[in-house]
């Protein structure tokens, strides 16, 4: 039950409201009009009871976007990214409280958000449907913040009704990797590019698997041409990763060593800035397309680099140590480069062991 005390003073008079709480310290609020602390005592008391309240759930979803981006955003690899899908969720829902939020709202907000088209990019563009996946991205988001505001002392909200909604059934991932040929084509046409940078960086992508970033920021630090070995610290799931090197790849960054830079540790620094990587992405795109090679983007040397591997013998597991996958179910895609491999590996179990 609600209580309101009337306190008057010489700047006027104020309402203080108070609301029990079973196994819990009493609530309290102090308005200016009396029509306010009633409803808000009310309102209080229908989410203690129905077990919506928590001590910050009065903030609204604004509130709490907010708070996370200024407390969780630094670290994230995608900042931007995530700072534009969180003000999306502000301008949808930021003026609801977080004891109101519902899981139906936020359903409501991503079949929005999935039926909308796009703005074209550019002018005279097609204006497309977002994809399942970036509509889970879109999910992703508040339920982070949600999860954020859920693990705050005292929390801010009993609870993440984002989890309560659908995940859409996304598309198998693409995969798309150099065939013999195609390899050969690029690393000729890569060898007459004027950039300094573009062949070795290809020549690492290549031979390790490295995400763009994971190659793009690597340091000398990083490098262990002693020992043959990479790590990548810049990981997409932030887990360090050493990854060796074949000896074609150990000379050439021994080869770029002789010239380093004083100014920076990068391996491949930006003419403008040092202390960032260099954008070598029209360069690629410019040898593929001299090379002939269509429809091919900077990330399908990552799955070249598997399909190499599984053609040396490699397990789907030597496969996804090597790629820096956490999940198995990440590495199957590449289940059928084995095939060959585990043919012959049943071949060689039947005739030692006579199973026919």
């Amino acid at each position: 039950m609600a209580t309101i005390e009337a306190r008057r003073s010489a700047k006027g008079t104020t309402y203080r409201v108070k609301v029990r709480r079973d196994g819990g310290p009493p609530v309290s609020r102090t308005f200016t009009r009396l029509a306010a602390a009633k409803a808000w005592g009310a309102d209080t008391e229908t989410a203690i009871r129905d077990g919506r309240y928590a001590a910050g759930s009065g903030r609204t979803l604004a509130e709490a976007i907010d708070a996370f981006l200024a407390c969780e955003l630094d670290g994230k690899k995608d900042q931007r990214m995530l700072t534009t899908r969180a003000a999306w969720w502000r301008q949808q829902l930021g003026k609801v409280r977080l004891r109101d939020l519902t899981a139906h709202q936020i359903s409501g907000c991503l079949d929005q958000l999935e039926q909308s088209p796009q703005t074209p990019k550019k002018n005279g563009g097609t204006a497309r449907r977002r994809t399942p996946a970036t509509v889970n991205r879109y999910r992703a988001a508040i339920s982070a913040v949600l999860t954020w505001a859920e693990n705050q002392a005292p929390p801010w909200i009993n609870g993440n009704p984002a989890r309560k909604t659908k995940h859409r059934p996304e598309a198998t991932g693409r995969i798309r990797f150099l065939s013999a040929e195609e390899r050969a084509l690029l690393l000729a046409e890569v060898k007459r590019s004027p950039s300094a940078d573009l062949y070795l960086a290809i020549v690492l992508s290549l031979a390790t698997g490295g995400r763009q970033s994971e190659v793009l920021e690597l340091r000398w630090s990083d490098v262990d041409p002693d020992r043959g070995v990479v790590v990548f610290h810049n990981t997409k799931n932030r887990d360090t990763r050493a990854v060796p090197l074949p000896s074609d790849a150990v000379a050439l960054l021994r080869e770029r060593h002789k010239v380093v830079r004083l100014d920076t540790d990068l391996v491949f620094p930006s003419t403008k800035d040092p202390q960032k990587p260099v954008d070598l992405r029209s360069g690629f795109r410019a040898v593929t397309r001299r090379a002939g090679i269509g429809e091919f983007r900077w990330h399908d040397q990552r799955h070249s680099a598997a399909s190499a591997f599984a053609d040396t013998g490699a397990s789907l597991l030597d496969i996804g140590t090597l790629l820096g996958h956490r999940s198995q179910q990440t590495t199957k895609r590449y289940a059928h480069l084995t095939e060959s491999r585990l043919r012959d590996l049943v071949e060689q179990a039947a005739k030692k062991h006579r199973v026919a």
